[in-house]
């Protein structure tokens, strides 16, 4: 059906095993799916979400972004309509209506694209097709033990270190009966058998149910089965761990351990205890445990963690730690947002990434709960640490501003203190505007900031956005002694230096553009020692590309070459999507005023130099298409990459310089692949890049620093997620440096690649 049918959705109570027959599905029928299966999970996402965070939920999971103004969808449109793929949606029940619209809209967008969706109930599209999720097979009693029930006992009981044995047979076979072949009945079950035998967990199960019910009766609803099983998991907890899954029900898209301390203890729980109750979570399979990084997380599956928040709200304590849980990560997003100027750069930016979904709960109960105050509080520090450009979903940031100031109107004009937050909100969402290219909504904030009152009292993104409104929309010189006028009112009101190199960085830039040689280079090589001193990775990289900027539009044109593609090579690794397109452009901006220069001086251009600035052209320009990137409301931008296109066309010709842009864009490429195709020309690596150091013909390609480090690390049995933690760059970085090692060693897994590793470099 599946193959066939372009809408299943598959039906059935929380607990039969939607989510795992799904998978097993999808399993089966990938190699239909030329463009792979793509699976999407909805239930970190709250119920009030919105259309465009789940059109963007679901572009994540294509490893999209996009930094226009348009809606998410629009961009995982244009990205699927010539896809031959399969999407997965897990637990759509809650966003029904939500992903109903979607669903519709990316099928008629898509013709390629098949949806399998689970849900407790159809969506209610049109040429939808149902598949009810039955229970796993439980033979009766007359049949032999068997089944898929018994199976999955059987493996988690062994799991467990206590295998079922023929003698423990017939009492396994009738716990599967008495849970109906419920999976997770079963599971919590088995994660009982560290401490009772199979007989005793049996007894235990058929008292618990006579207690509640009377017993079980044949033929009852799986769900009744079901919470059955579940209030029985919880009865055997000890009273401290029955508290915390209560409380750490309000954690969305799972938790560490510092959170649960900070979130859950108190009141019968002590901090000292929390670890061992997770752990006790764990033993009885209650609570799952992530390892992607250093960091260990929790979560429960979605039936667990509901009857957990059921029961909260039953001790009446709901709010106590939902407030709790909002002030937590209210309080974490203030540090991350004073703290970024640090060493510490990357890791604020990893753990916004990671607890988006609970930094996204935060922010609704405020708004639910009129105090919206908070919630514009976290949405603040949220673009203070510039997490909207990270994440690549700078929209995101933009509509949880322009939310929350809608929901704070008339709460925010009693105050000088509330009329700053205001006033900052609405800057800081003009500002995500003009880096998204769209100077018509840009102005509406900046006539909405210059008519309200209190507006002089008010600097750091105030004065941020209006500088940067001159330098972008307007290229306007004069916005060097704007920002610099910024910086030293933030200087004498002693704000953070987070925020003053924030405001540092676009200086740079605008002088960069428009200042004097002595100037551009005084503010930004200044700016890239501040930088250095402090550590900061990600900031550097700019502070490099503002700097090669400079150098090349005064003059040295190699030093300006140089820290581009040093720039360029830092934001690749960091897995910074926005700032490699623009890094992309400056290295095209620097090689074009170069050869411009050498020009004026009589030299004749070497055509394949002006080829290479044509084709590094096509890959920026196709960088631009993946993320939406407008040069429109980009004006110094859009002023260089002009003047490049034209040197370049001039030099060569019309027919030769589109050829040449076309070859740039790698377009008959998968997106991955060409994305580093782009890269490794623009930075002069690979085979795109010959160099004196080039091997000869048929010899293997010399490995890259960075390679070397990733193979030995695949070698010691890293996983990309753990090499990712290791090296600070992305698992997208590490996911394309080993498909470079793969083929500059003609090799064609990991495991190949191990095996080459040990050779080439045998232990002392």
């Amino acid at each position: 059906m599946l193959a066939e049918s372009r809408l299943v959705t598959m039906t059935g109570v929380g607990g039969v095993g939607k989510t795992r027959f799904a998978l097993r599905l999808a399993t089966e029928v990938s190699h239909v799916f030329s463009d792979g299966v793509w699976l999407v999970e909805l239930a970190n996402l709250p119920a009030t979400a919105d259309s465009s965070l789940l059109e963007q939920t679901v572009a994540e999971a294509f490893d999209l972004s996009d930094f226009s103004a348009q809606r998410p969808r629009r961009a995982l449109a244009d990205y699927l309509a010539d896809r031959h793929c399969l999407l997965v949606l897990d637990n759509c029940e809650h966003l029904a209506e939500e992903a109903t619209a979607l669903v519709t809209y990316l099928l008629r967008a898509a013709p390629d694209l098949h949806v399998l969706v689970t849900s407790r109930k159809l969506l209610g599209c049109a040429g939808e097709h149902m598949i009810s999720v039955p229970p796993l097979s439980v033979p009766d009693s007359s049949a032999p033990p068997g089944g898929e029930a018994l199976e999955l006992l059987g493996q988690r009981a062994a799991a467990l270190g206590v295998p079922v044995t023929p003698a423990s047979l017939d009492s396994a076979m009738e716990i599967c009966r008495r849970l109906d072949g419920l999976p997770l009945a079963i599971e919590l079950a088995a994660g009982r058998m560290h401490t009772l035998s199979v007989a005793e967990v049996l007894e235990r199960l058929e008292d618990r149910f006579r207690l509640l019910t009377g017993g079980v009766r044949p033929g009852q609803p799986a769900h009744q089965t079901l919470r059955q099983v579940v209030e029985w998991s919880h009865h055997l907890c000890s009273e401290q761990e029955q508290l915390l899954w209560e409380r750490s029900s309000v954690f969305a898209g799972g938790f560490d351990l510092a959170a649960a301390e900070e979130v859950c203890a108190g009141a019968g729980i002590a901090a000292e205890d929390v670890l061992d109750l997770l752990t006790g979570l764990v033993r009885q399979s209650l609570l799952v445990v992530e390892r992607r990084s250093e960091r260990t997380r929790y979560r429960f599956l979605e039936t667990l963690r509901e009857y957990g928040a059921q029961l909260l709200e039953r001790r009446g304590q709901e709010s106590t730690f939902r407030v709790r849980h909002r002030d937590y990560y209210q309080r974490l997003a203030a540090e991350a947002a004073d703290d970024w100027f640090s060493p510490r750069e990357v890791h604020w930016l990893q753990w916004a990434r990671t607890e988006m979904p609970n930094l996204r709960a935060a922010m609704e109960y405020g708004l639910s709960h009129a105090e919206p105050t908070r919630s514009l509080e976290i949405a603040i520090n949220l673009t203070r640490l510039r997490t909207w450009f990270f994440v690549g979903w700078p929209g995101e940031g933009r509509a949880w501003l322009d939310r929350v100031l809608r929901h704070a109107r008339g709460q925010l004009e009693d105050d000088h203190a509330a009329a700053t937050l205001r006033l900052t909100a609405t800057a800081f969402a003009g500002w995500l505007t003009l880096c998204q290219g769209d100077p018509r909504a840009a102005k509406e904030y900046l006539v909405a900031i210059r008519s309200a009152p209190g507006r002089e009292d008010v600097h750091g993104a105030v004065g941020l956005f209006e500088s940067a409104y001159a330098l972008l929309v307007e290229s306007d010189e004069r916005s060097v002694e704007m920002f610099a006028r910024v910086l030293d009112d933030l200087r004498s009101a002693g704000v953070s230096a987070a925020d003053r190199a924030m405001v540092e960085t676009m200086r740079s830039i605008a002088a960069s553009f428009f200042a004097d040689r002595e100037v551009a280079l005084a503010v930004s090589n200044r700016h890239l020692e501040n930088s250095l001193q402090q550590q900061v990775v990600w900031q550097i990289s700019w502070a490099k590309w503002a700097v090669s900027l400079a150098r090349s539009r005064h003059a040295d044109h190699r030093g300006g070459l140089r820290l581009a593609r040093e720039s360029l090579r830092a934001q690749r690794d960091i897995g910074d999507q926005w700032g490699t397109v623009w890094g992309t452009h400056v290295v095209a901006w620097v090689l074009a005023t170069e050869l411009r220069a050498r020009s004026d001086q009589g030299e004749t251009p070497d055509t394949g130099h002006v080829e290479k600035i044509a084709r590094i052209l096509g890959g920026a320009y196709r960088l631009r298409q993946w993320t939406g990137v407008e040069l429109t409301g980009l004006g110094p931008f859009r002023t260089a990459t002009v003047e490049a296109e034209q040197l370049a066309q001039d030099l060569l010709g019309e027919r030769a310089y589109l050829r040449a842009f076309e070859q740039g864009k790698f377009t008959g490429l998968p997106r991955a692949e060409a994305y580093h195709r782009v890269l490794e020309l623009t930075l002069d690596e690979g085979p795109h890049a010959p160099t004196p150091s080039t091997p000869p013909a048929g010899t293997p390609e010399r490995l890259t620093e960075r390679e070397e480090q990733i193979a030995a690390l695949i070698a010691r049995g890293g996983t990309n997620a753990q090499i990712a933690q290791r090296l600070v760059i992305s698992i997208r970085t590490v996911q394309t440096h080993v498909g470079n090692i793969l083929r500059k060693c003609g090799l064609h897994n990991r495991q190949e690649l191990v095996a080459w590793y040990l050779r080439e470099h045998p232990e002392p």
